[in-house]
């Protein structure tokens, strides 16, 4: 309350409600893709981590899967970019 925020108006309901966003001013997947490479290691911040790999996201509106490893916690990390 009373801070202020960039937002997109989603909709505007009945009655003074308006549902807002901040996600759409993050960029799509394409235009936060293009600040990385394969090859290269980067600080990402470990989200989850699931029987199936660990989710790292590399920007607010950008994430990936990784391999599964040992010692890894949620949190920070480096992640090194096997491909995009």
């Amino acid at each position: 309350m009373g801070q202020d925020i960039k937002a997109v108006v989603k909709s505007v309901e009945a009655e003074d409600r308006v549902c807002l966003t901040h996600k759409e001013l993050l960029g799509t997947w394409e235009q936060n893709s293009v600040q990385f490479a394969a090859g290269e290691t980067v600080a990402g911040i470990v989200r989850s981590i699931e029987s199936y790999g660990i989710f790292v996201e590399l920007t607010p509106n950008l994430a990936g899967l990784a391999e599964l490893k040992e010692d890894v916690h949620v949190g920070s990390m480096p992640a090194y970019i096997l491909r995009i």
